[in-house]
C-alpha cells in the first residue's frame, strides 16, 4: 500500500475526542456555548499581573456545530461521521469530508478536539 492511500485509510479511521475539561452551556437558537481552560504557561502569569489576560476561551457554535461535537463521543470513527453527515445533509462523501475536516481542525486548533488516530502497523494500543 503506498503511503498516501495508507494515509487516507488511516485518516477515516480516526475518532474524534472531546476535551474533557470544556465545559459546555446551552446557546442560542439551539447552539451551544464552549468555555476552553487555557494552558497556564509561566508567561501567562507573568503577563497577567500587569495585564487582564483571560484564563479561559469562550467559543460559540451554531446548532449545526452542535450536532458535529455531539457525534465525537470518543467511538465514532471520522468515516462513520462523513457518512452520517452526507446523509442528513445530501452532500457527496468529499463535500462532507472537506466540511468535517475545516471543523475539526479549528476545533483542534482552540483545544476543543483531538484526534485518535490509529497507529501505522493497524495494531490498536491498549
Amino acid at each position: 500500500m503506498n503511503d498516501e492511500s495508507d494515509f487516507f485509510r488511516r485518516q477515516l479511521a480516526s475518532v474524534p475526542v472531546r476535551n474533557a475539561t470544556v465545559e459546555e452551556t446551552p446557546g442560542n437558537a439551539g447552539g451551544v456555548e464552549l468555555t476552553v481552560p487555557m494552558a497556564g504557561a509561566v508567561w501567562r502569569g507573568l503577563l497577567g499581573t500587569v495585564l487582564p489576560i483571560s484564563k479561559e476561551r469562550r467559543i460559540a457554535l451554531d446548532a449545526l456545530g452542535r450536532e458535529t461535537l455531539e457525534w465525537c463521543d470518543g467511538r465514532t470513527t471520522f468515516r462513520e461521521m462523513i457518512d452520517r453527515h452526507r446523509r442528513q445533509h445530501q452532500l457527496s462523501f468529499f463535500e462532507s469530508r472537506a466540511l468535517l475536516l475545516g471543523f475539526f481542525k479549528l476545533m483542534m486548533q482552540r483545544g476543543v478536539l483531538l484526534m485518535r488516530v490509529p497507529p501505522e502497523d493497524g495494531k490498536e494500543t491498549p
